[in-house]
């Protein structure tokens, strides 16, 4: 007999438990009605006429229970708390755990009319582990077709690397896909999904297949690389920055590597440069530059802004660049003449000046009477006069000369060859995945709860907003309405 006080732990549990619903919510703002019973592929909800649809746990966002005109309220709760165990031991891949709680739901409810349904899903899960079967992708298998599966996955990845290299993009799509579904922790797949799904620009689709090739290859310089880019595109910047930092010490010496960390670098402002984050960067992409340009200047290429140049390209920008120099000494030169002619001719100017005065004083004479009287002034002081006007007009024109010659002077500096910055970052594409014999030792990623977010220790001011959207979708909200009929209480 089930005890009345057992019956109302299960009624308080209700709040919280999954069950058929009459109303479902789905993500993009439906509402439908029906019956809504779990299966192996999600969700049936069958309406009043009989249509059924069928829906994944991803298109649900609330669930509202209405409990049956016909049944008890023990009876759907109970129903309610071994739909909710199925559902969460769909994801296991350990047998005896499953098979373990099965046998605690039918001591707690077998003698139930739930209990018979717990029995049969409890004969499965007992014959899995009977046989030594492991779950492979969706599988349930025995271990010698599970590696086959896996082996399969690793020749498929590697086809499909060969056709994206080739931007087979389609047939590399398929290839992938195919991988995944034998394998879906195949690091390869996954890597080459995240390129195929970044040339979609699904930024998110491509950080959760780097995400996952990082959590078997934590080490993994381009896929590193790809999640920095990803990140900044996403106004990350300190994820970003951790990011590179850490691509820079798993792939060293890397040109793509070190050319986004000088597209990033020279995209902070200063004071995003001063923190702590930034200036380890920095120092770290300093060293590994200066070793790469010392490899580089080996095949006779150069650094120029982000990139290498050629010795040609580098031999036009030298000869431009001097040209342009040439023109802006001459200019210096000019600048200087003209400037010292100005100091000069003021200089005479100002002495004229005081020539003028000395001889209008010395034109004023008093009489016998002592009266002033004034003597004319003698053709010199005209002479002079002219002078200084004459001067005063070249200084003028020598001053319009000076502005002129700046103005030359900033056009040509604007001309001269300046390292192209464009803040643009590249990803690692196909050539740079990871490296597979699925013969010998395919690369498989085994799922850890440990976060692929970077350790991040200090943070980058940026004044512009995370425009991320938030990673993963909001729980399903189920709410379990009252009876349409009043349940009839349990018997002591």
């Amino acid at each position: 007999m089930i005890r009345q006080d057992w019956l109302l732990t299960i009624i308080i549990l209700m709040a919280a438990s999954a069950l058929r619903a009459d109303v479902v919510e789905l993500r993009d703002g439906r509402q439908l009605e029906g019956e809504l019973t779990k299966t192996s592929q999600g969700w049936v909800l069958t309406t009043t006429d009989g249509i059924k649809t069928t829906l994944s746990t991803d298109q649900i966002k609330r669930i509202e229970i209405k409990p049956r005109s016909g049944e008890s309220v023990q009876v759907q709760v109970i129903q309610s708390r071994l739909d909710s165990l199925q559902r969460s031991v769909d994801a296991q891949s350990d047998a005896a755990t499953v098979v373990q709680r099965y046998q605690d739901f039918i001591r707690q409810y077998g003698d139930t009319p739930v209990g018979e349904s717990a029995r049969e899903q409890l004969t499965l899960w007992q014959s899995r582990l009977d046989q030594k079967l492991v779950k492979q992708a969706d599988q349930w298998v025995t271990r010698e077709q599970a590696a086959q599966m896996r082996r399969q996955a690793g020749l498929l990845s590697q086809q499909a690397r060969e056709l994206l290299v080739n931007n087979q993009m389609t047939q590399a799509s398929a290839a992938v896909e195919s991988a995944l579904k034998l394998e879906p922790a195949d690091a390869l797949a996954l890597y080459l999904k995240g390129v195929l799904v970044y040339r979609g620009d699904d930024l998110n689709g491509a950080r959760r297949a780097w995400d996952g090739v990082i959590q078997a290859l934590p080490a993994h310089g381009p896929t590193l690389n790809n999640l920095a880019v990803i990140a900044w595109r996403q106004n990350r910047l300190t994820e970003a920055l951790t990011f590179y930092r850490q691509a820079l010490d798993a792939l060293p010496v890397n040109e793509t590597i070190i050319a986004n960390c000088a597209e990033a670098i020279n995209s902070l402002s200063d004071d995003q440069l001063q923190t702590p984050l930034a200036q380890r960067l920095f120092q770290r992409y300093v060293e590994q530059d200066q070793q790469l340009s010392r490899v580089m200047a080996e095949k006779n290429l150069y650094k120029w802004g982000s990139r290498y140049i050629t010795n040609q390209e580098k031999a036009q920008i030298d000869a431009q660049t001097k040209e342009i120099e040439e023109q802006l000494n001459d200019m210096a030169d000019r600048f200087n003449r003209v400037e010292a002619d100005i100091q000069q001719m003021g200089l005479t100017i100002e002495r004229n000046t005081r020539t003028l005065r000395q001889i209008e004083s010395d034109s004023w004479r008093r009489d016998e009477e002592g009266r002033l009287f004034r003597l004319s002034l003698p053709p010199v002081y005209y002479e002079i006069q002219r002078e200084n006007n004459r001067l005063s007009s070249l200084q003028k024109q020598a001053k319009n000369e000076l502005q002129r010659l700046q103005t030359q002077a900033h056009d040509a500096r604007r001309q001269l060859p300046q390292p192209p910055f464009t803040g643009v970052q590249q990803i690692m594409g196909a050539e740079s995945a990871p490296v597979v014999n699925p013969q010998i030792n395919p690369i498989l990623v085994t799922p850890a709860p440990t976060t692929t977010q970077p350790v991040i220790t200090d943070s980058v001011p940026t004044s512009q907003p995370t425009t991320a959207p938030a990673e993963g979708a909001e729980p399903i909200q189920i709410k379990i309405g009252p009876a349409t009929q009043p349940a009839s209480p349990a018997a002591p």
